[in-house]
């Protein structure tokens, strides 16, 4: 692995090749746990499909020593085993009716092959950013993908469902984007601060009816 310094007060470590396995981003997961578990000052660490990302406080320790502790880590990690993590599957309902998919013309079938090949994967979370709690998908099946939009929109609604190459992803939050639309989850993906997943979670997505949306979407809000 290779360390980077990005400002002053972050790093990056990272693998050269952009994909990896599962049981590579597994090592990425383990390193970035034993960085939140050690003992240096970190304000936050954060895992992608190919690196880890660290901000520390610098008025308790300078860079190098920073670096330093996280070179011991990842030696560490050549030395243990990783185990693989405990599967978790976090269940999501998505409503894929025509009011919310405002895209699902872009995509050369009927809509009832579109659902079935959305909802058929679990899909594993690699990473979360854009938004707080923003996660993007692997796993998506090939006949989705689907290329972003030329012109992004001013405004995606919160919770939907959306494609971009070969990710699929949840907006957890009113925001500009430029994903191709689906369909939409009445669920929140952000509870009290904290996202409903992590990296190395993995993500089923369900077929529910508009009735059903409305009724969740209702009892939530109560």
């Amino acid at each position: 692995m290779n360390i980077k310094e990005i400002s002053e007060d972050r790093l990056v470590i990272f693998k050269d090749k952009n994909t990896l396995t599962i049981k590579e981003h597994e090592k990425l997961i383990s390193l970035m746990q034993q960085i939140e578990e050690s003992m240096m000052p970190i304000l936050n660490v954060n895992v992608s499909y190919n690196a880890v990302t660290v901000q520390w406080d610098i008025f308790k320790m300078d860079v190098n020593d920073v670096k330093e502790n996280i070179q011991t880590l990842i030696k560490n990690l050549d030395h243990i085993k990783i185990e693989t993590l405990e599967k978790k599957i976090v269940e999501i309902p998505v409503c894929y009716d025509s009011e919310f998919g405002i895209d699902q013309d872009k995509f050369d079938m009927p809509i009832e092959e579109l659902i079935e090949l959305h909802t058929k994967n679990e899909y594993r979370v690699y990473m979360l950013g854009f938004l707080p709690g923003f996660m993007y998908l692997g796993g998506l099946d090939k006949r989705l993908y689907k290329e972003r939009l030329d012109t992004p929109r001013k405004k995606i609604d919160k919770g939907s469902v959306g494609i971009a190459g070969g990710q699929t992803g949840v907006y957890p939050q009113n925001a500009p984007g430029g994903w191709n639309i689906i369909g939409r989850t009445p669920i929140e993906m952000v509870k009290e601060g904290i996202p409903i997943v992590r990296p190395g979670n993995y993500v089923k997505f369900n077929s529910i009816t508009i009735d059903e949306y409305r009724r969740l979407n209702n009892d939530k809000n109560n």
